[in-house]
């Protein structure tokens, strides 16, 4: 399997209904928007999710964007994805323009993003075709370069050949308008799964998975409001034998 899957034990206490959504829609292909604050579980549900998954898992993560290069997320996938299938030796209409992802391709031109697109599209419906349906993985994507946005506008859709799926904060804590109209226009052709908080009683599942002999549970519970990451943070002071006083800092 290419790429990476860290899926932990209690990854999915609370989530179910949204592990099996997002199985429902990435059935047949199309692209998938996870949406929710930081530390609400995105990562770990989709981990989760790829830890299941019958092919080949590609992982791409944006960083700020004033500190990465353009594409950088498409070509992470695409690192994953030569192993599967190298367009360099394939027969593909759009080939050459696969060079600005697949850094090993010969380089021509600048290549449009709808361009691009196409090619990704010839060759991930190649790997379908041939049993190698792939599950891509984009994270963080609120803070890409304009670049890989852009492609991810130009390709999202539930015509994609394998199933796409991105993660991202909700459109409010967004800082950059032109980020949050790309972003508008790829959450208006994907489905799209908002993760909130989790119920108190989930809350306190999780937080007994991670420290089974305390006694402050509901105390930890009440602290956290829900946000996974925060249980879990809270939970392993419990079971260090610290009071649940507080998020740790």
């Amino acid at each position: 399997m290419a790429g990476r899957s860290t899926a932990t034990p209690g990854a999915l206490v609370g989530r179910e209904h949204e592990f099996d959504a997002l199985t429902r829609a990435t059935a047949h292909g199309g692209t998938v928007m996870v949406v929710g604050p930081a530390g609400i579980g995105k990562s770990r549900l989709v981990a989760a999710f790829a830890a299941v998954w019958p092919g080949p898992v590609a992982w791409g993560r944006a960083w700020e964007a004033s500190a990465t290069t353009a594409l950088l997320p498409w070509q992470q996938l695409a690192g994953a994805l030569v192993a599967v299938a190298d367009p360099a030796e394939l027969e593909l209409t759009f080939g050459n323009a696969l060079a600005a992802t697949f850094p090993h391709l010969p380089r021509s031109e600048h290549v449009a993003e709808e361009v691009l697109a196409l090619a990704w599209r010839e060759y991930l419906q190649y790997l379908r075709t041939r049993g190698d349906a792939a599950l891509l993985i984009l994270e963080d994507v609120h803070r890409a370069d304009d670049e890989t946005l852009r492609l991810l506008r130009a390709l999202a859709g539930a015509g994609l050949p394998c199933p796409l799926v991105v993660t991202s904060r909700p459109m409010s804590e967004l800082d950059r308008s032109a980020e949050r109209e790309v972003l508008r226009d790829v959450e208006g052709s994907s489905e799209t799964l908002a993760l909130g908080g989790l119920a108190p009683t989930d809350a306190a599942a999780l937080v007994r998975s991670l420290a089974p002999d305390s006694d402050e549970v509901e105390a930890a519970v009440a602290i956290a409001d829900g946000i996974p990451l925060h249980l879990r943070e809270l939970a392993a002071a419990l079971a260090a034998g610290e009071p649940a006083r507080g998020l740790p800092e």
